[in-house]
């Protein structure tokens, strides 16, 4: 959950480069709180399959959030792909076999990797419907700046109750021992750190702005 603040962080600063977004549309909480837990559990899982699979596999099964993105928009948006979509769909969807029957080689903890990743994508793509439907579909669509502060500021909300609950209290055994068993530097840990927020701020920025315009021109 502590490699996840930072994402939370940056999300919530995204409203800095609109302030006049706040008075733009009405919120609607059960579809906000909906994207929030979506993507709480969706980085979770994504973030364990990463680790146990590794970042060449995840790359690869990750691309699955085309497909599934693809499913969930025309079940619940009614939306129509044209023939080249279904073809990069189903290019996506002969890599990812090819990947998954390979992983049997590798051992049971990458295919279970390979298995969180799915999981983990097929709820965020869930939350890009649900943030397409908050942004464009609505009848009174918030702008992007706000969607994604309101969703760092619910996520983080519950990541810092997280950390005060659980890692707090273990923060010696959690997090300094692990820096030092891995021989870490722990103002290099802060500084890349900092990093992750301003990343997470700048790729926050441009995925709800991308959700809130496409589609409307």
């Amino acid at each position: 959950m502590l490699i996840l603040l930072p994402s939370c962080i940056g999300m919530s600063a995204t409203i800095l480069l609109n302030l006049s977004a706040i008075r733009k549309g009405t919120i609607q909480w059960k579809y906000l709180l909906l994207v929030t837990f979506t993507e709480l559990i969706s980085s979770i899982l994504t973030f364990h399959g990463l680790t146990d699979a590794g970042s060449a596999i995840f790359t690869v099964a990750y691309c699955s959030v085309t497909i599934f993105t693809a499913f969930f928009a025309s079940i619940f948006l009614g939306r129509k792909l044209c023939m080249m979509q279904w073809m990069g769909i189903f290019t996506v969807t002969f890599g990812l076999t090819i990947v998954i029957i390979g992983s049997e080689h590798e051992g049971t903890k990458v295919t279970y990797g390979i298995v969180l990743i799915l999981l983990g994508a097929l709820l965020h793509s869930l939350s890009y419907v649900i943030s397409e439907y908050l942004l464009i579909v609505s009848d009174d669509p918030i702008a992007p700046e706000y969607l994604c502060t309101l969703l760092g500021l619910l996520s983080g909300s519950i990541n810092i109750i997280w950390q005060i609950i659980y890692t707090i209290p273990r923060f010696d055994v959690l997090v300094t021992d692990k820096i030092l068993q891995h021989h870490g530097n722990a103002q290099v840990v802060s500084v890349v750190y900092l990093l992750l927020i301003w990343i997470a701020f700048t790729n926050s920025a441009s995925f709800y702005t991308i959700i809130g315009r496409f589609g409307r021109y």
